[in-house]
């Protein structure tokens, strides 16, 4: 999808605003300026204006990308472009169409919330600013995590978690967003991994989990007779060297190959599988959360948390937000002011 505007630069920005704003609506979860890059050793070359991820029921994810042009005039530039559009299924959506957009869908115009709000400004800057503190979680987070497939998101979230905690000279108040930001799109992976374990018997669904966050059976066999190799190795080593024993039991040298988190993983998934609907829009509630409550200390509405979706309960999603924390905190990726933060902005959520 394109819209187009002739516009000045801010202009683009709220026509981005005003199109993840559209999408939302229709709910999807949604992010704006995604680098698209050909490796994690090139530079970026381009953006995705906006990015939508819808999950449905089935934890299926649907994508929407859109790029949010100005400026483009009748001639030649403009007939080349909407020839290519046709052939690529690109649908061109002029700015007063998005206005008639949001008529049909009742949208407030005047509403700008979450990741499309107002204070993008300084949402950007506290995330641009995790730069100078580890440049190698800022370029997971904003880039490298797209490429990567739900499983191995999960896995490098959580160690990103961790590393972020133990960053020192970072303000508190830009840590909890920073990691705020992070849970959110933790959500996302943790939704779309439990796809894979939907559909199966109760009985096999956590040893699934936990060999899935590994890449799956053959490549946890293929890690763990490594690890027994290595194992071998460093006994060896310092028998040789030292002639002492290796301290650590070859068992438990192996099981370390799980991340300690395996089990309350498991935990939070089983959960989000009893309650498929529900769980769906565990993402869209952490994204405002994160925005709403930690970035701007303001509360959530409910409204805005189910979108489209009708029938649900909000307090079926405070009650499996509440589990996704109660994982955060159970896997070590929090600390007291941040689970303290999001205390306080559970309270605040309205109808």
């Amino acid at each position: 999808m394109t819209t187009t505007a002739t516009a000045s630069a801010e202009q683009d920005v709220d026509l981005k605003l005003r199109t993840m704003r559209l999408f939302w609506s229709q709910g999807y979860f949604v992010r704006r300026n995604v680098p698209v890059v050909e490796s994690a050793t090139r530079p970026q070359f381009t953006d995705i204006d906006v990015l939508g991820i819808r999950l449905d029921e089935e934890f299926n994810a649907s994508y929407v990308v859109c790029e949010c042009k100005s400026g483009i005039t009748d001639g030649t530039r403009e007939r080349l472009y909407s020839e290519l559009a046709d052939r690529l299924g690109i649908i061109a959506i002029p700015a007063d169409q998005i206005t008639e957009l949001e008529k049909s869908y009742s949208i407030d115009s005047k509403r700008f919330v979450g990741p499309f709000c107002r204070e993008y400004q300084k949402a950007e800057t506290i995330l641009n600013s995790l730069r100078q503190y580890s440049r190698e979680i800022y370029e997971y987070v904003r880039i490298e995590y797209w490429s990567d497939p739900p499983h191995l998101q999960t896995f490098s979230l959580m160690a990103k978690c961790r590393d972020l905690l133990r960053v020192s000279n970072v303000d508190e108040e830009n840590r909890v967003f920073h990691l705020a930001y992070i849970f959110s799109m933790l959500s996302v992976s943790v939704v779309r991994f439990a796809r894979q374990v939907l559909f199966m018997p109760l009985s096999e669904r956590e040893e699934v989990i936990s060999l899935g966050l590994l890449g799956g059976r053959t490549s946890f066999l293929e890690k763990k007779e490594l690890m027994r190799s290595f194992y071998g190795f460093m006994v060896a080593e310092i028998e040789k060297k030292y002639k002492s024993k290796y301290p650590v039991p070859e068992r438990a040298f192996i099981e370390s190959l799980v991340p300690p988190y395996t089990k309350y993983l498991v935990d939070l998934i089983l959960r989000l599988c009893n309650e498929p609907r529900i769980a769906m829009l565990l993402p869209r509630m952490m994204d405002l959360l994160a925005f709403e409550s930690v970035l701007k200390d303001g509360t959530v509405s409910g409204k805005d948390v189910a979108g489209a979706v009708q029938g649900v309960s909000m307090e079926d999603v405070v009650r499996v937000t509440k589990d996704f924390l109660v994982f955060a905190q159970r896997g070590g990726i929090t600390n007291p002011y941040v689970e303290h933060v999001y205390e306080e902005a559970l309270k605040r959520i309205r109808p």
